[in-house]
């Protein structure tokens, strides 16, 4: 037997910190906030496609997992 779960998917907003970036889960910080942070440390908050307040979801999918 499988059982369904949810994974939640969310738009990233620049494509430069998609590889470079992890969110720190215990952080106080909106993750909004966590990728402005990262961008200015990255030296890429300069650029006019960079948009922290893109971050948002877009949905959910569905991962099958077995439960033996």
């Amino acid at each position: 037997f499988k059982e369904a779960i949810p994974i939640d998917r969310y738009i990233f907003p620049c494509s430069f910190l998609n590889g470079r970036f992890k969110f720190q889960t215990d952080h106080p910080a909106k993750p909004e906030d966590q990728i402005q942070a990262k961008a200015v440390e990255s030296g890429c908050d300069w650029c006019p496609y960079f948009d922290p307040s893109q971050y948002r979801k877009i949905g959910t999918r569905k991962i099958y997992k077995d439960l033996y």
